[in-house]
């Protein structure tokens, strides 16, 4: 089963997921992640073509993750989009839902996980989400045994 994990930027929350699941999931499922408003770098415009702020990545995302022996070192951004969303067998929300792309309210299989944003939070805020997210990870791999 492939699994897309979606956050607001894809710097925190959906890329902690994806590390997570793809960790536990030992090669039986797979996961990717997105966000909903990803800057290009080169242009530093998100997909509506506006002009916009980047996000950079939540200050304590990685190291977070490091403290559990996983490297998010070589991880990338990563703009959603239909195609994202047609391949996934499941997408795990982790936002607003008022503030998503129809075509990921349309999946046949979407879920929401009420995780709050770790951006611009402390480093133990930030260790909550990771613990809150394998916790959820962890329950979302039981039940596909």
């Amino acid at each position: 089963m492939k699994i897309l994990f979606v956050c607001y930027a894809n710097v925190g929350r959906s890329q902690m997921a994806q590390l997570m699941f793809n960790k536990l999931a030992d090669g039986k499922h797979t996961a990717s992640s997105a966000g909903v408003k990803v800057v290009d770098k080169a242009t530093g415009k998100n997909q509506e073509g506006q002009m916009i702020k980047d996000v950079p990545a939540s200050k304590y995302a990685f190291k977070v993750l490091r403290e559990i022996g996983i490297d998010a070192m070589q991880q990338t951004r990563h703009q959603v989009n239909p195609e994202d969303a047609a391949e996934a067998d499941m997408v795990v929300v982790m936002i607003d839902p008022k503030i998503i792309p129809e075509f990921l309210t349309q999946h046949p299989n979407v879920v929401f996980w009420q995780v709050d944003d770790p951006f611009e939070h402390s480093l133990q805020f930030t260790r909550q989400i990771r613990d809150q997210i394998q916790y959820l990870v962890a329950k979302l791999l039981k039940s596909l045994s």
